[in-house]
Order: structure tokens, then sequence, then C-alpha cells
């Protein structure tokens, strides 16, 4: 994602996701992409809008990337600064390890919908 890019209601995104595993067994992890305001920075379920949520299987010190193409859903509030963050769920022993690598980072990508109008829709 280019960074802050405009983007309509409906309109797909792609993006590159890693996923990586320093541990010496291999772990099954829920993947969670969301969007939330700029400066909100949690990896709690149901904080942000939703916008995929992933089942993942990384082997021992191994490192899983993929592809992931959604669409900018249409509740998206218009014109606000939406930053693009994912937060990753151990399924397994030690059950509960949350981690949001990807919270307040700077690579993390900026988006801003723009309201029906301004798309044409």
């Amino acid at each position: 994602l280019g960074s802050p890019r405009n983007m309509c209601p409906g309109q797909s995104m792609t993006m590159m996701t890693a996923v990586g595993n320093v541990s010496q067994f291999s772990r099954r992890s829920d993947l969670r992409i969301y969007a939330d305001q700029v400066g909100n920075c949690t990896s709690l379920d149901g904080v942000g809008t939703e916008l995929s949520y992933w089942g993942v299987s990384v082997p021992a010190y191994r490192t899983s990337n993929f592809i992931i193409t959604q669409t900018t859903p249409v509740a998206f509030p218009p014109g606000v600064p939406l930053r693009i963050y994912s937060a990753v769920n151990v399924r397994e022993k030690p059950a509960g390890e949350k981690k949001a690598f990807d919270d307040c980072a700077r690579s993390a990508g900026t988006i801003i919908v723009g309201n029906a109008a301004a798309c044409g829709l």
C-alpha cells in the first residue's frame, strides 16, 4: 500500500503479509488484519474495523509470507485517516500469546476512504 492511499468504498486493496515463528514447535495462529484511527494501538479482538481473519500454520523457525486482497468496507468513515494493522494470536500452548507486531509501526499503511459522492457512487 502506498501511504496515505485514497480509496473508495468497495475498492480492493492488496498487501503482503508475513507471520514468523521463532519457536522450536510449529504454531497455528489466527492473523487479524484490521483498520483503526491513527494513534489507536491495540490488538484486542473487536477493536477497530476488522478487514479479515485468517488461520495460519507456521513451521518451527520459519516465516510464512502471503498476499492478501480484500475489499474496503462501505462502513468506513469518509475522510478519516485509518491505519492498517495486524495482530497474531497463537492457538496452542502457550495459549493466549497475543502479538501485535505491526501496531503503531511506521510501516503500517494509511488509507483515507472517500464519501460515496466523491467516488461517483
